[in-house]
């Protein structure tokens, strides 16, 4: 956080001195994932990523036909090449579900979930809630890709 005496060190929005940029792109991984920047009004910074294809799920959980109301999984699983991957959802928190896409880390937070750097083929996808009925999906994966999951799960008994 920047105090506001400090309003007249920056360059371009950004505070000068030692910083770290990271790069985002749906479907591809950076490497390296950060990199540390010197912001210098002198000398604007290099940046140089590679970006490697792989395939990501992103979804949120929802109750029935609601586009509002959000169910907190218990569970969800992703079962597929290299194995399976069971995720337990966090409490929501912006800054941590922004820390685990810069480092690649698949996570759940609250309805929401993630499942980075899989790689090419068919995947098994479960969700459980309580008092929810379970979930199941197969999704083909492609490299570069994203597919995204809005998921409505129903009610048990309905």
């Amino acid at each position: 956080q920047l105090k506001p005496n400090e309003s007249d060190q920056l360059v371009n929005g950004l505070p000068l001195g030692d910083q770290a940029a990271s790069l985002m792109a749906p479907g591809f991984a950076a490497d390296p994932p950060t990199i540390p920047i010197k912001i210098d009004p002198a000398q604007p910074p290099l940046l140089e990523f590679k970006l490697r294809p792989t395939f990501e799920i992103r979804g949120a959980v929802m109750a029935g036909e609601s586009q509002i109301s959000q169910v907190t999984p218990t569970r969800i699983t992703l079962t597929g090449p290299g194995g399976t991957q069971t995720l337990v959802p966090e409490p929501m928190d912006m800054n941590r579900i922004m820390a685990a896409q810069t480092t690649r880390q698949s996570k759940a937070f609250g309805p929401m979930f993630i499942f980075l750097d899989l790689p090419a083929g068919s995947y098994n996808l479960s969700v459980e809630a309580e008092g929810y009925q379970p979930y199941h999906a197969t999704i083909q994966g492609t490299l570069g890709k994203m597919e995204i999951q809005q998921i409505k799960l129903q009610k048990i008994g309905k």
